[in-house]
């Protein structure tokens, strides 16, 4: 969009057209705040070598709510100066249950927002261990006892589907959080998410910026599959 004049402002965000984009979504509702500055800082790092042309928004999910740090952009410089531009509250006094809820209602705001672009989206949420079960069950056979709260992970995991939403969970805490230590339970839900949403889960790592340069990289080629039965409709499979 075109740069307004000097003292002329807009909250008018343009999405692209089409993808691949990528959005990253830091999630400190889950994160401790050294958690969250080594993110940061990983984050801004791969900003400085993002490669020309990727389009990436920025979000920041906190006990206040889904912020948007910067919009789909190309800018490396405009990419860097919203990470450190903007302080929010990280982490959370609320009940798991409640930030459940929030994290559900900020899914749905991230579906609403790339609802317009046609094909692949990315979201790249940085986060130590999924914190709900966003499959096909809503978290049902991993044992899940709140029906409501499965309902709504199912939901939003059908409206990620129609809109070819990828998720690929990335764990900032690094190696140093499962030194010596089996798969966990959250590591293994990162896996069972991105599995099912066409992603792939990052984790047990310490180089943070190049594993969310292989996620771009890696979700940016996709291709679409379709099936058209020939014939007339005869209503059987």
């Amino acid at each position: 969009p075109p740069k307004p004049p000097l003292g002329v402002y807009t909250n008018s965000q343009a999405t692209p057209a089409s993808g691949p984009v990528n959005v990253i979504l830091l999630d400190a509702l889950h994160s401790g705040a050294i958690t969250m500055v080594r993110a940061l800082n990983s984050v801004s790092a791969y900003f400085s070598t993002m490669p020309e042309g990727s389009r990436v928004a920025i979000f920041w999910l906190s006990e206040s709510g889904l912020h948007m740090m910067q919009g789909f952009t190309s800018d490396r410089e405009a990419l860097k100066r919203a990470l450190h531009s903007t302080t929010i509250e990280v982490g959370s006094n609320q009940e798991r249950h409640t930030t459940d809820w929030y994290t559900i209602d900020a899914l749905n705001q991230l579906v609403a927002y790339v609802a317009g672009i046609k094909g692949r989206k990315n979201l790249l949420w940085v986060v130590p261990g999924m914190p709900v079960d966003l499959m096909r069950d809503g978290g049902y056979g991993w044992g899940a006892q709140d029906m409501g709260m499965v309902h709504r992970l199912m939901d939003v995991y059908e409206r990620c589907t129609v809109e070819q939403i990828a998720v690929s969970p990335i764990d900032p805490r690094g190696f140093s959080a499962c030194l010596n230590c089996n798969l966990g339970i959250a590591q293994l839900k990162d896996e069972a998410v991105a599995e099912q949403t066409g992603g792939e889960a990052f984790y047990n790592n310490n180089d943070l910026r190049s594993l969310i340069k292989k996620a771009v990289d890696d979700q940016s080629h996709f291709y679409t599959l379709s099936y058209i039965p020939p014939g007339k409709d005869d209503s059987r499979y």
